[in-house]
C-alpha cells in the first residue's frame, strides 16, 4: 500500500490543505480555549507547545481511516478552524466528520462551506454512503451545521460514550447519506 499525498479542496471561499507546523499557534486560538473545547473529545490543551504535539501526533493523514484539513480563507490563507473524517470504515462506505473553528470565525458560514466541500470530496473519491456525526446535545452550532447539512438526528442519545477528563459525555448520532446530500 503506497501512501498518497493529502488532497488540497478548494471552494467558493475557502482552501482545506494538510496540518503545517506553523498552523499550531493559529489553532492554539481554539485548542487551548475551554469553551472552544467543551465539546471536543479532549480537554484544552495547557500551551501551544501542547497543542503542537497534539496536532502533530492527530493530524497525521491516513486515508483508509482519517484525513484532517486545516481550513483557510482562500483570499489571505487565514486559519479559520480545521475539518476532518476519521473511523472510516471502507467496506461498510461509511466515515466519521468533526470540526471545529478558532474563536471569532464562526456565523460566517465557513464550515458549512468547508463541510460540503469534504463530503462531496468523500463522495466522489472515497465512495462514501454514509456520514456520521456525534454531537453532544448542548452543542447548538454543530447541531445547526449538521441540520443545514442535511443530517437526519438518528439516535436519541448515547449515553456515556466520551470520558474526557474523566468526566462521561454522552452525544446524539445524527447520519447523512450520499443520496440526501446536497452540495
Amino acid at each position: 500500500m503506497s501512501k498518497t499525498a493529502q488532497p488540497e479542496l478548494v471552494t467558493a471561499r475557502l482552501r482545506l490543505r494538510a496540518y503545517r507546523t506553523e498552523d499550531a499557534p493559529a489553532l492554539h486560538r481554539a485548542f487551548g480555549d475551554p469553551v472552544a473545547m467543551r465539546y471536543w473529545d479532549t480537554g484544552p490543551s495547557a500551551d501551544a507547545g501542547q497543542t503542537e504535539r497534539r496536532l502533530r501526533f492527530a493530524l497525521k493523514y491516513s486515508p483508509y481511516d482519517r484525513a484532517v484539513w486545516i481550513v483557510t480563507r482562500g483570499s489571505d490563507g487565514e486559519v479559520l478552524g480545521m475539518i476532518n473524517y476519521h473511523h472510516r470504515a471502507a467496506r461498510a462506505r461509511r466515515v466519521e466528520l468533526g470540526w471545529m473553528l478558532i474563536p471569532g470565525y464562526g456565523r460566517h458560514g465557513y464550515m458549512t462551506e468547508a463541510a460540503r466541500g469534504v463530503i462531496g470530496y468523500c463522495v466522489r473519491e472515497l465512495g462514501v454512503h454514509r456520514f456520521e456525526a456525534m454531537i453532544e446535545p448542548g452543542n447548538a452550532a454543530s447541531l445547526a451545521l449538521a441540520e443545514r447539512l442535511g443530517f437526519r438526528r438518528e439516535a436519541e442519545e448515547l449515553r456515556d460514550r466520551d470520558c474526557v477528563d474523566g468526566q462521561f459525555r454522552s452525544v446524539a448520532l445524527y447520519g447523512l447519506l450520499a443520496p440526501e446530500f446536497v452540495g
